[in-house]
């Protein structure tokens, strides 16, 4: 196929946007981000750091990368259940708060079991793989791996690390804990730290590898906040300050998003301005690039990772400033591989876009609903309305969807109706809930690829495994 040929094709994927609202809890003390992208209203700058936020919770993005022979459309038909979820009353808190308890069951049609655990009194600070972590009042964390008639306890080897480091003319005080779990390298941040008036907060944000993290030290208050980022050996206590003489002179790091490996960089910096720019920064080689110069997409307006080597990429059109109105402000999406510098289009500035985060976009042109997705699949959904007050959580290996209805009367998150959208399967299920208005519901999220969980205030939370 030839270059025109390819354009051709790319251009097809272009179809409108406009409209689109996202939706995402990744933890249970997080609250839902909702962001506007409308013709007919203003996305303030603040978002930007929002929407960075929010695209930072990828852990990974496993998709195949290229343009088909033919871009493909699939009919995704809708399947609604027959019969509702009841959502059970959740039992007094029992005298043992270390104990999780399965408190019922159900089976929805053919789209999902549900299973419902009290967790007698302690919160749970997130579910993760199966694997439940709860606070004790003595500071501590207890782990339970998630079973089908309960749970059982995890007992890791934790080492906790306190030390001191002196950079950049500051005084750092390190201070958390660091295990395998499940077969899996953890770290917990035990707290924030407080010297000579000025605050500190110093948290470990990832594993470099399996014997060095990244930590973030920031120091001073809102406008005076200086952040730092260095990389901290496990074995040895050694820091290297990576960064240093990445950054252009007069100009500061703004927010910072890391590839699921933690071994790539974005940086986006200002001067005092907005919009700032990107450095894409790689911290094995040490090496720091435009993401202008990279790409060769001008007026950045956000930037996220895929995956540990494709690029998500959104661009602001006309002059940014903050009065602007109407028509003036649009974007338009790109992926970019970091491997083959291949670009491809996602959607421009005449698309209408229901949902589009991280490469998957939903499309609606006319009254039809399409998904489209980075490896150049279209799919046309039948059914259901989309567009009808829906949000969308996509899972970490970008195989589903979950379509939530928030507008239910509650006093909570008012869940109404849960379903998924299953890019391998090509299917649309979904169904509706009851009970659900005597349950105060604070948070949703993935626990893995095939299973969301619900959280409530009331020490319970349900977990959704998907058919």
């Amino acid at each position: 196929m030839n270059g025109n040929s390819v354009e051709k094709l790319l251009r097809r994927k272009a179809e409108q946007l406009p409209k689109a609202e996202f939706a995402l809890t990744e933890q249970i003390n997080q609250q839902i981000i909702k962001i506007p992208m409308d013709k007919r209203k203003v996305i303030k700058p603040v978002l930007r750091v929002a929407l960075a936020i929010l695209s930072a919770v990828i852990i990974t993005f496993s998709i195949c990368f290229g343009v088909s022979a033919e871009f493909r459309d699939t009919v995704m038909s809708l399947f609604r259940a027959t019969s509702s979820e009841i959502v059970p009353k959740i039992p007094s808190n029992s005298t043992d708060n270390n104990t999780i308890k399965l408190i019922g069951k159900q089976s929805i049609d053919k789209i999902a079991d549900v299973s419902y655990y009290n967790l007698g009194g302690n919160c749970v600070n997130s579910l993760s793989d199966n694997i439940v972590s709860i606070s004790q009042t003595d500071g501590s964390i207890k782990y339970y791996v998630i079973e089908s008639d309960g749970a059982s306890e995890i007992t890791p080897i934790v080492k906790r690390i306190t030390d001191t480091v002196e950079l950049n003319g500051h005084t750092l005080l390190l201070d958390f804990e660091y295990s395998t779990l499940n077969g899996k390298p953890y770290y917990r941040n035990i707290e924030e730290n407080f010297i000579v008036g000025a605050r500190t907060t110093n948290f470990v944000i990832g594993f470099f590898d399996k014997d060095t993290v990244w930590v973030e030290a920031g120091t001073g208050r809102q406008a005076s906040y200086n952040a730092y980022y260095f990389l901290y050996n496990l074995k040895t206590g050694e820091v290297t300050d990576v960064l240093d003489g990445t950054i252009p002179e007069n100009k500061t790091i703004e927010t910072i998003t890391f590839s699921p490996d933690k071994q790539k960089l974005l940086l986006s910096v200002f001067n005092g301005g907005w919009p700032g720019e990107y450095i894409y920064f790689n911290a094995v080689t040490r090496t720091a690039t435009s993401l202008a110069d990279l790409t060769g997409i001008d007026k950045v307006y956000t930037c996220s990772f895929f995956n540990d080597n494709m690029l998500y990429i959104t661009q602001y059109h006309n002059e940014l400033n903050v009065n602007l109105t109407s028509d003036d402000y649009i974007l338009s999406g790109y992926c970019y591989n970091l491997n083959t510098g291949e670009k491809i289009n996602l959607f421009g500035t005449d698309d209408s876009v229901v949902y589009a985060l991280h490469g998957n976009c939903i499309i609606e042109k006319n009254g039809v609903y399409k998904i489209i997705t980075p490896s150049g699949d279209e799919y046309i959904v039948e059914g259901i309305d989309l567009g009808a007050g829906y949000d969308f959580l996509m899972n970490a290996d970008r195989t589903k969807i979950a379509i939530l209805n928030l507008s239910g009367k509650s006093d909570s998150l008012g869940i109404s109706e849960i379903g998924i959208i299953d890019l391998v399967k090509k299917e649309i299920k979904i169904f509706e809930r009851k009970g659900y208005e005597k349950i105060t519901e604070k948070g949703i999220g993935w626990n893995d690829s095939t299973s969301l969980v619900v959280y409530t205030s009331n020490s319970a939370f349900y977990l959704y495994r998907f058919k």
